[in-house]
């Protein structure tokens, strides 16, 4: 699993690296080309993407095809921020666990 996005989620107590709308850091493009390549090499089956919302990350839709077009499924665990990406390819390519966020 790979933590994608850190400012797009929400706070909470639940969070075990501390993410929220403060924080700024995201997966960058060499990380993504190096998951994509190790899904290859390594014969991976599974990709499992976490984080609050990931699906906001500018290449998540890349990250979810390119690695369905490697044959690995796509698991996209998320809080539902972005719940108008329920439509498109990416969407389609990949299987959605919910969580809903802890704020306390």
């Amino acid at each position: 699993m790979k933590q994608v996005d850190f400012p797009p989620c929400g706070a909470g107590v639940h969070c075990h690296v501390n993410a929220g709308p403060t924080r700024t850091e995201q997966m960058d493009e060499q990380t993504i080309q190096s998951v994509l390549d190790f899904l290859a090499a390594a014969n991976i089956s599974t990709l499992d993407i976490t984080g609050g919302a990931p699906e906001l990350h500018p290449r998540f839709r890349h990250l979810v095809l390119s690695a369905r077009k490697r044959g690995a499924r796509v698991i996209d665990r998320c809080n539902l921020t972005r719940r108008s990406w329920s439509t498109g390819s990416a969407a389609r390519e990949s299987m959605r666990s919910a969580s809903v966020p802890c704020a306390s």
